[in-house]
């Protein structure tokens, strides 16, 4: 049997003037075969540098499948862009695994209950899953290393902003995947693609589950 072909990345780096010296030689060592180009936004506040970003990767010439979100403080494994050139077209928005910097170390993963709450998935819901890495669908993702099928990008309703500052959500990722999801697109997070997240130091799966007995019961609930 053929082996199959791999979907291409356009990766685009959301930057602010000034990047990590780890994180450039982090980039450096990624394997890059599914790399259809690279598109750097530079010195713009988030929400417009997601714009700008989405703007310019569909006026591009260059073909490319996904355009995978690329922020300057991730350290995914070497292979994960290559893992995403994997993924089937109709996996629409699709996550990493990678934790807050303060405690208690919250994944970037979110469940979104009848009531409308969102929550971070729990400690054990995280281990689980890393266990067993694959797709899981979820409500919300962070964006730091985030892939976007193109279809998503191109179908979108264009009376929605794809980015904006919602003070129920909190955040611009946040926003982008629910309204995604209305739209009848699916999110995931690839509990394959565990990254570290920079700071003063890179907090890691192993922080998630060092602090999962400061979480309350019930400000947080297991999922799956």
């Amino acid at each position: 049997m053929p082996e199959r072909k791999l979907l291409t990345s356009l990766v685009g780096f959301p930057l602010y003037h000034q990047v990590p010296a780890s994180w450039f030689a982090h980039w450096e060592q990624m394997d890059k075969r599914a790399v259809a180009g690279t598109l750097v936004i530079n010195g713009a506040y988030i929400l417009t540098a997601m714009d700008l970003m989405v703007k310019k990767a569909l006026a591009m010439d260059e073909p490319w499948d996904r355009l995978l979100v690329y922020e300057h403080d991730m350290f995914p494994p070497a292979e994960a862009i290559t893992r995403i050139g994997q993924y089937d077209p109709d996996f629409d928005v699709v996550g990493s695994m990678y934790f807050s910097h303060e405690p208690p170390h919250f994944a970037f993963v979110y469940i979104e209950h009848e009531n409308g709450e969102t929550d971070p998935i729990a400690p054990d819901t995280v281990q689980k899953w890393c266990d067993d890495p694959m797709l899981y669908e979820v409500g919300s993702v962070g964006f730091g290393f985030t892939s976007i099928a193109r279809h998503v990008l191109e179908k979108w309703d264009p009376s929605i902003p794809m980015f904006t500052q919602d003070n129920r959500l909190a955040s611009h990722d946040l926003w982008f995947c629910k309204q995604a999801r209305e739209q009848g697109f699916k999110v995931f997070v690839d509990s394959g693609i565990v990254c570290g997240h920079l700071s003063q130091f890179r907090a890691e799966l192993s922080h998630n589950q060092q602090c999962a007995d400061m979480i309350r019961p019930d400000c947080i609930r297991p999922f799956g």
